[in-house]
């Protein structure tokens, strides 16, 4: 019986220490110092967004402050695009005090001050100064002992922390330790004083029986420690009885104690509170501790981890520039419940998110069709044989692709090639000829010697000629043939933008070998089903398939349809080198008539989860909320809200697409 109530001693005390130490714990504790802990418990102090920050604008500016111990960092940025404002000299007056802030090589400005650190409400008063102009903005900072505390006041040894939403889960968990405290003190009532009588007198037998075996042990060393041996067995059987008796006399006073009567009003709660045996002074300390963390908790009051005296000191001084930008990190963007996003200024920044205020303007209507980009028909052109032969390069160097040429340039050389049968019949025509010439050559003699007239001779002489002539010419192409190659011109300016031949190669009369194109000069042929819709064609714009956007200039329109379609012409502006002939291009034609709308850039448009177009909204400073919209395209760069935006609206132009990426 006396080891159960030693082991529900053991486990009520260490129940209610439990208790005591998880209700008085704090959320966040340091068991030391240094830069480490500066930085997480920094971050951790300021992950919620909205305790320790001041928001104030006006028509050009808007300003965000954030404290971080005795450190007031600022954020200055123009109001309609967000542009970080970095040249301008701020004065921060507050009681009274008017005192400067230091610009930062990162854009921000730093103000030290003892207010900053200390709980109250505060209304500054920012006087900004630039060079092209100056504002005077106010706001309010509330800065609470429980926000105060949350903050960090790091340095040295020491580290202040207070509990927060996690001290919830600890008060829940002493409320149940202390119901299994008050399980595990045993019940006084149900006291059996017999029971723990014979306990006692066990527990005496058995000491007994050890001190016996002791001192057997002692007698088989030496016999002459027998009479020392009986004289500590008489002794230990005196202490034993005498400690039952006192023992069997307090359970008996206990026992009396409860089963009497009524009793005054602090011996009925000492009856409640030490319900069990062996219960003494004890357990009213613990319960005072208990209920004494209790009040602290609900106090608010903070817990130090440790150390005091020089640690209070460097309690003080301010965070390190790496505590709060660890800081800022740990209040970094996220999603709220009601769809819109919190970004800190800190991240707009590096985000470079950007804005404008909206205005009601005109835009053409516009139409997109498809569309195909094509060389110029006026200044490419294609390269074809003239005659039938072998292909041989011109200088010895053959043309690539991509190659630079000149209007004019021999690209390369056609050398005609003869066959058997054609060789056969210029042998043919060659012995013809050589008759003819003797026969000539006879008659030229004969009406030389006859004396005949002036002509006769005359003509006789010529028709020798003349069959001379004609066979040098036919003996010509079997004797050097490079006199009657064909060479292959460039038709204008520009790249060679396809070669079909190699060297060597035998082609035909006509045949097809390369195509230049001037890349400066292409144009883009478009496919309108409905020409009707479009009306009066007054611009367009094309857009590729990497983004990039030109400007088109309207040429012309067939006057009969392909394939169904009424083919138009445009020509580009402006080409880069990363258009080719033949990708295909969105082209965005622009009618006559115009529509009245928001006027945004494309970047400004960007998809949810649902497809929905929508835009950014700068709602508050660090606060942005997603529109619907009713998007029409106006250009490449440009789109026309139909629905969803009202005028002089901020609306995020620049890493809209990164916002809608924060969860």
């Amino acid at each position: 019986m006396g080891r159960i109530i030693a082991l529900r001693r053991a486990t009520w005390t260490v129940f209610l220490g439990l208790g005591l130490i998880a209700a008085a714990l704090p959320a966040r504790v340091s068991a030391h110092g240094g830069h480490e802990d500066e930085e997480l418990v920094a971050a951790a102090s300021l992950g919620t967004s909205g305790t320790l920050r001041l928001n104030a604008k006006s028509d050009d500016f808007e300003l965000v402050a954030v404290p971080h111990g005795r450190m007031l960092t600022i954020y200055l940025d123009r109001f309609a695009d967000n542009h970080p404002v970095t040249d301008a000299r701020i004065e921060v007056e507050v009681n009274g005090v008017s005192l400067s802030a230091e610009a930062s090589a990162d854009g921000t400005y730093l103000l030290s001050a003892d207010w900053i650190a200390a709980p109250g409400e505060y209304d500054p008063v920012f006087t900004i100064v630039t060079p092209e102009q100056s504002d005077l903005l106010t706001g309010k900072l509330v800065i609470s002992s429980a926000s105060r505390t949350g903050a960090v006041f790091a340095g040295g040894n020491s580290m202040l922390a207070v509990p927060s939403g996690d001290s919830k889960i600890n008060l829940a968990l002493a409320f149940l330790l202390g119901m299994l405290t008050m399980w595990a003190i045993p019940k006084a009532r149900g006291v059996n004083s017999a029971a723990v009588v014979a306990e006692l007198e066990a527990r005496a037998a058995r000491s007994t029986a050890r001190v016996r075996a002791a001192a057997d042990a002692a007698l088989v060393t030496s016999r002459k420690t027998a009479r020392q041996y009986r004289r500590t067995l008489s002794r230990a059987r005196a202490q034993l009885a005498m400690r039952a008796n006192e023992r069997i006399s307090q359970i008996r006073n206990i026992v009396a104690t409860f089963s009497l009567g009524p009793r005054p009003a602090f011996l009925s709660v000492r009856k409640k509170l030490l319900r069990g045996s062996g219960i003494t002074s004890l357990t009213l300390m613990s319960f005072g501790f208990f209920f004494v963390a209790l009040l602290l908790i609900f106090l608010g009051r903070g817990v130090f981890a440790h150390g005091t005296g020089a640690d209070d000191a460097d309690a003080a001084k301010p965070p390190t520039a790496v505590a709060i930008k660890t800081a800022e990190a740990a209040a970094g963007p996220k999603r709220l419940l009601d769809g819109t996003v919190f970004v800190p200024k800190s991240a707009q920044r590096l985000l470079e998110v950007q804005t404008t205020v909206t205005q009601i303007g005109e835009a053409a209507r516009s139409l997109r069709i498809a569309g195909q980009v094509i060389a110029d028909p006026g200044t490419s052109g294609q390269v074809h044989s003239s005659i039938r032969g072998r292909v041989v390069p011109a200088n010895g160097v053959w043309p690539r692709v991509g190659q630079p040429v000149r209007a004019g340039e021999v690209l390369a050389w056609v050398v005609p090639v003869i066959n058997p049968i054609d060789r056969g019949i210029i042998f043919q025509q060659l012995a013809q000829i050589d008759q003819e010439i003797a026969l000539t050559q006879e008659r030229v003699q004969r009406v030389t010697d006859a004396k005949a007239s002036a002509r006769e001779i005359d003509d006789a002489r010529s028709d020798l000629a003349n069959l001379s002539r004609r066979r040098a010419a036919i003996a010509l192409v079997l004797r050097d043939r490079d006199t009657l190659r064909a060479p292959l011109l460039a038709p204008s300016e520009g790249l060679i933008a396809a070669s079909f031949s190699v060297a060597g190669q035998l082609v035909d009369e006509q045949q097809k070998l390369f195509e230049v194109v001037d890349p400066k000069r292409l144009w883009v042929e478009a496919y309108a089903y409905d020409i009707t819709a479009i009306g009066v064609v007054t611009g367009a714009d094309a857009t590729s398939s990497v983004g990039q956007s030109y400007k088109l200039k309207f040429v012309s329109r067939g006057p009969r349809l392909q394939k169904q379609t009424i083919p138009l012409y445009f020509q580009i502006e402006d080409p880069d080198t990363s258009l080719s002939v033949g990708s295909l291009v969105s082209v965005l034609v622009q009618a006559a008539d115009r529509r009245r709308g928001v006027i945004l850039p494309r970047s400004a448009v960007v998809k949810d989860s649902s497809g929905q177009s929508i835009v950014w909204q700068h709602v508050d400073a660090e606060t942005f909320a997603p529109l619907p919209v009713h998007i029409e395209a106006i250009d490449g760069a440009q789109v026309l809200i139909l629905a969803g935006v009202k005028a002089n609206t901020r609306i995020v132009v620049n890493s809209a697409y990164l916002l809608s990426e924060i969860r």
